[in-house]
């Protein structure tokens, strides 16, 4: 990127307010609508709940900021919920039952070695290439759909069918 010189602001940073600057977060309907996914209180989660909930999130991001793609607001939301309730074991009963895996070429490449003769798996998971190239929903849920049927024969939950990931692997492949 351009440096502006000394005393100029960019014109995207003279159009926005000072807190929106550099930043692409959810809308706060959203985030006000996650806390309830960290509300122990409030017993299990099930996964039609979660699934709504993870559909409206990626929508509210795209109005948000419509630079994202599906693939991209999802890849985000996945990531942090990755983070927040399957390595920091928070979250209300069932909800690491429900996180999706981050899609990424290292995924795509890890299940397409792991499952080389199971084009039930892979002609869904694999129906795209490129995250950018995931732009709606429907196409995010046969990729994530996919993947269940990964988790399935092998025996772990959904967030688990990471562990095929190929790391960075795909960029020499």
């Amino acid at each position: 990127s351009k440096r502006m010189p000394s005393g100029q602001q960019c014109p995207r940073c003279a159009r926005e307010p000072r807190s929106n600057r550099g930043t692409t977060s959810i809308p706060s309907s959203a985030v006000l609508t996650s806390r309830w996914l960290f509300a122990e209180a409030l017993g299990p989660i099930n996964r039609a709940t979660f699934d709504a909930w993870h559909a409206d999130t990626v929508q509210a991001m795209i109005e948000r900021e419509p630079r994202l793609t599906v693939g991209w607001a999802t890849k985000i939301i996945n990531v942090y919920l990755k983070t927040r309730v399957y390595i920091g074991a928070q979250g209300r009963h069932h909800l690491e039952e429900m996180i999706h895996p981050p899609i990424d070429a290292g995924l795509w490449l890890g299940l397409s070695r792991r499952f080389p003769d199971r084009p039930d798996i892979l002609e869904r998971t694999n129906c795209v290439s490129r995250i950018k190239d995931i732009v709606d929903y429907e196409c995010y849920r046969r990729i994530i759909d996919g993947c269940r049927a990964a988790a399935k024969a092998l025996d772990c939950e959904l967030i688990e069918v990471e562990q095929l990931w190929a790391g960075t692997e795909f960029a020499s492949a």
